[in-house]
């Protein structure tokens, strides 16, 4: 009974004095890494694909504008067909639902 004990008490020594220091140790040595390589090279990597987009973006953006008002102007001009009525209002509108207004 008396090992059953002293059991929790040598984990929590091993714990404290072998595993956390060599934890700590390692998560520092890998932190430095990161810094120290890592991170740099996904900067250069960051820094020449976004370069590539910015290109391609100066390069595409008259053709996109160019699109998007092609795109108005035919939304626009679906619009025109599909509504027939564009002088009458709301309230017109709904007064020829109602009984009697048929013939307007």
């Amino acid at each position: 009974m008396n090992i059953l004990q002293q059991i929790p008490e040598a984990t929590k020594k091993v714990w404290k004095l072998q595993a956390l220091p060599l934890l700590t140790t390692v998560w520092n040595w890998v932190a430095d890494l990161w810094t120290t390589y890592a991170v740099s090279w996904i900067h250069e990597i960051v820094s020449k694909v976004l370069g590539i987009f910015n290109q391609e973006w100066e390069a595409r953006q008259p053709i996109i504008e160019q699109e998007f008002e092609r795109e108005r102007e035919l939304l626009q001009e679906e619009l025109e067909e599909k509504i027939p009525e564009q002088g009458r209002t709301l309230w017109e509108r709904v007064k020829s639902f109602l009984p009697g207004n048929e013939s307007e």
